[in-house]
């Protein structure tokens, strides 16, 4: 259980050997970076930088900062100490709470793109609705004016099959938008 000989397989850095402050370092800047967290790590550097190590109370601070970091990772209370097992698992923690969160996020993303195709093909329905009612109020018009003409005015035959036809079609698109707004819901 010897840290010194600890070596971790991390999320999108490759190896890194637990015991190299450098690479620590480096994964930690870099993570910082990635997710937008550089300003509160430089912050904490600076703070850490200004430890006067060379004297007791620098120590003790030194102590102070693993004891709260220790706290704030592991949510435990109990005397601080990390051993390469409980090391491990709190990393294993960390890259499967990232993994959940990387997830979520894509999952609300796509929750966002599901929602607006279902606004804009409800806007469609009711598009394609308005259009029908208008062209089944002049069909019922041509109607009356065919009934109200003399009989040798009248039209012989169908009345306006490519309206017919053309709602016909509307009603059809609106029947498949509907299915497809009910399968998004």
């Amino acid at each position: 259980n010897d840290n010194s000989e600890a070596i971790v397989a991390y999320a999108g850095e490759g190896m890194m050997n637990l015991s190299d402050p450098e690479q620590i370092f480096r994964a930690l800047h870099s993570q910082c970076v990635e997710f937008d967290c550089f300003d509160l790590f430089l912050a904490i550097l600076q703070y850490m930088a200004a430890i006067p190590t060379y004297t007791e109370l620098g120590k003790q601070q030194w102590q102070g900062i693993e004891r709260c970091i220790y706290r704030i990772v592991t949510g435990k209370e109990d005397e601080c100490g990390l051993a390469y097992d409980g090391l491990v698992a709190t990393l294993n923690t960390k890259e499967a709470m990232e993994d959940l969160a990387m997830k979520v996020a894509s999952l609300t993303d796509t929750n966002k793109k599901v929602e607006k195709k279902a606004g804009l093909s409800k806007e469609r329905i009711a598009d394609l609705e308005a259009q029908l009612a208008k062209q089944q109020e002049e069909m019922e018009a041509l109607r009356n004016k065919v009934a109200s003409a003399p009989e040798t005015e009248r039209p012989k035959g169908v009345l306006d099959t490519d309206q017919k036809a053309d709602m016909e079609k509307m009603q059809s698109e609106i029947a498949t938008l509907r299915d497809a707004v009910a399968k998004l819901e």
